[in-house]
């Protein structure tokens, strides 16, 4: 039986408008009736997600929650991580400098505390602040902070899809050592510890929680989303995945986002006996 269920936000738990559809917010209710733990895993920082954790009700302790692709595990309405991945030593300064490289296609940001940082205000900047709900401060370099601890950073994608997937192809084989990178949307090149990703901080805390990996339902819609679709007991997306989630995937649901993906997911995971 299902135990836990870590499910992504945006272009999966939320519509286009970043709000919680309705169908969504009642199968999630239902499922913590039954004693399901429901893990919000994210790519955003801890600060953009406090808004879903705190209207879904699950800023209490025992309540877990998964930010920065994985970084970061937080529990309730706690402010600091339980549980900390930061990227390598030197790995910031190296992907700022790989970034200023790349600069005609892609603007470096930085997360430090709860601010994030860039050297250009851009209007992917812009795009980025309105669906995170993150302010940036625009800084005159980014230098004075590339050996400031950090749980990830990313690289805004200034043109097409196309071009963030070019980016990606030519640095994969000059990543620093033990950094991890991945797409968490078409416009958003992320990078993290290896020993991060949103699998393994649910493997992390399903330990924790003594549930199994036999109990465990996973969704979500993007590249960053693919390890924990895949390795989950049961792993599924919506129809809006990209290609390589609906192969990955276990169950594809016919609705979207925007249409309650997550609701009938739920409803299948019931049909099939294991929820």
């Amino acid at each position: 039986m299902i135990r836990l269920i870590a499910m992504d936000l945006d272009g999966t738990l939320l519509d286009d408008t970043k709000r919680i559809p309705a169908v969504n917010r009642q199968a999630i209710d239902e499922a913590r009736k039954k004693g399901v733990q429901i893990v919000l895993c994210s790519g955003r920082s801890g600060k953009s997600m406090d808004r879903y954790v705190k209207e879904l009700d699950l800023d209490h302790p025992g309540e877990y929650w998964i930010a920065s692709n994985g970084a970061c595990i937080y529990e309730g309405d706690r402010k600091d991580p339980w549980n900390v991945c930061y990227l390598p030593d030197g790995a910031v300064s190296a992907l700022v400098y790989l970034g200023r490289e790349y600069g005609e296609y892609v603007n470096p940001h930085l997360y430090v505390g709860d601010q994030f940082l860039v050297e250009r205000y851009l209007p992917c900047t812009q795009r980025y602040e309105r669906l995170s709900g993150n302010q940036c401060t625009c800084v005159p370099s980014l230098d004075p902070y590339i050996h400031t601890p950090m749980y990830k950073m990313l690289y805004n994608n200034l043109g097409e899809l196309d071009q963030l997937i070019w980016v990606q192809k030519q640095i994969e084989n000059r990543l620093p050592q033990d950094v991890q990178m991945f797409r968490s949307s078409d416009y958003l090149l992320e990078f993290v510890h290896k020993d991060a990703g949103k699998w393994n901080a649910v493997l992390k805390l399903a330990s924790f929680l003594s549930i199994q990996k036999n109990e465990i339902l996973c969704i979500g819609d993007h590249e960053n989303d693919k390890e924990m679709v895949q390795n989950a007991y049961l792993g599924a997306t919506p129809s809006n995945g990209i290609s390589m989630l609906r192969e990955a995937a276990d169950y594809v649901s016919e609705l979207d986002n925007n249409q309650g993906a997550v609701a009938d997911i739920f409803h299948f995971a019931k049909n099939q006996g294991i929820f």
